[in-house]
């Protein structure tokens, strides 16, 4: 198996995001693999991290536009939402686009405590770094369906790679409808 030039520059960007800030969330694993208990286990999805070239040009688009799309207001007046976290990679990487809030959600259990690890190392970095104010992490072990948003005037922005099947995307969550 070779790998085309694509996937070469995804897999060296995704093992260097990880080394640069101690987190380990390289990897991809199957729905059977992990603990997963639930109702809606049957619409889980593999793990496997948003790729850090991927996600940083979605950020980027999101920035450029951000007179229609965040209505003229910076990252730091949203609240990031990922369904799906996983071993956090997403969440990490909100933090660094500059999110100061920013929550997860997640139903495999192994998976929750992997990111937790993952997102404690990224913050003792941060204040080995002198960056103390940074981002506040509110991570979620739960159904997706189950998530209820904190009370506040922060407007969310939700982000979905590819976490669960249409079925539970279809449905409304929290009274927003996800596309």
């Amino acid at each position: 198996f070779m790998e085309s030039e694509r996937e070469l520059k995804h897999r060296m960007a995704n093992d260097w995001f990880d080394r640069e800030h101690g987190i380990k969330t390289h990897f991809t694993q199957r729905l059977e693999e992990l603990s997963v208990d639930g109702p809606n286990k049957p619409w889980g999805k593999k793990y496997q991290g948003t790729h850090v070239r991927n996600f940083f040009r979605l950020m980027s688009f999101i920035e450029k536009e951000r007179e229609d799309l965040l209505h003229g207001k910076s990252f730091a007046h949203y609240s990031f939402v990922d369904f799906g976290f996983g071993a956090g990679r997403a969440l990490v990487m909100a933090a660094y686009s500059g999110f100061l809030h920013i929550e997860g959600i997640e139903f495999s259990d192994s998976l929750f405590k992997l990111a937790k690890k993952n997102i404690g190392h990224y913050l003792q970095r941060m204040k080995l770094k002198h960056q103390d104010d940074g981002p506040n992490f509110r991570l979620l072990f739960v159904d997706a369906l189950g998530y209820k948003p904190l009370d506040g005037d922060s407007p969310h922005l939700f982000y979905l790679y590819n976490p669960f099947g249409s079925l539970i995307v279809e449905k409304p969550i929290i009274g927003h409808a996800m596309f």
